[in-house]
């Protein structure tokens, strides 16, 4: 997948992108091509959809996920197996100390809030976590311990961070595999224990309160 090595500079760390949050794939291949020392190796929904060799020289691999599951752990393990030397990078929209715990074990480099800056993550697959400062992030402990207050659940707290996204519930229910029923009861719960008339005081008080990391749709 490298250019052959006939310069003085070193060749750029060769990158694959997995988006299971179904998110911007097109701006984050950007992100990565515009990144001096970086180059996409290829992009897909899952590592088995990508034509990507298991023998390929891969030094870093970018996972994106909505929803933290048993799904996210088995593409870790996939990752790592199938490129053993590779930096492995999660991005989840929400991380707590048992999800990192779990990814790292399944051989996750580093695993991060969307909170943190896209440039950070970047340099974490160009350079591993040696020269970046550390990214287990404030928001993670601010949401865990506003949430805890409040005493929502974790999963009250995905089903926040996907309903500030712009899903409906129906779109949230089937994310999670819950009842359309029960998604609407969370959120009811949700607006009680914020004390907010509609979703959208839910989303703004959520921000205000540091449970979003910033507001991601126009407000309507």
């Amino acid at each position: 997948m490298r250019p052959q090595q006939g310069s003085l500079s070193p060749p750029p760390s060769a990158v694959l992108l997995v988006d299971r949050a179904r998110g911007p794939l097109d701006a984050l291949q950007l992100a990565i091509e515009a990144t001096e020392g970086l180059i996409c190796a290829g992009a897909g929904p899952s590592l088995s959809a990508m034509a990507v060799a298991p023998s390929d020289e891969i030094d870093a691999v970018i996972i994106q996920a909505a929803t933290p599951g048993a799904d996210l752990v088995l593409e870790v393990a996939t990752a790592r197996a199938r490129h053993p030397c590779a930096i492995v990078v999660v991005v989840a929209s929400f991380v707590d100390s048992h999800l990192v715990e779990t990814l790292t074990d399944k051989g996750a480099t580093a695993v991060v809030s969307t909170s943190v800056p896209l440039t950070a993550v970047l340099a974490i697959a160009s350079r591993g976590l040696g020269d970046v400062p550390d990214v287990s992030d404030e928001h993670v402990e601010r949401v865990a311990t506003v949430g805890r207050d409040l005493g929502l659940t974790i999963q009250q707290l995905h089903i926040l961070r996907h309903f500030a996204d712009g899903l409906t519930p129906q779109q949230i229910a089937q994310e999670h595999g819950l009842s359309l029923s029960t998604v609407r009861e969370h959120l009811k719960r949700l607006r009680q224990r914020l004390r907010c008339a509609s979703g959208v005081e839910l989303v703004v008080a959520a921000h205000h309160l540091g449970l979003l990391p910033h507001l991601d749709r126009p407000l309507r």
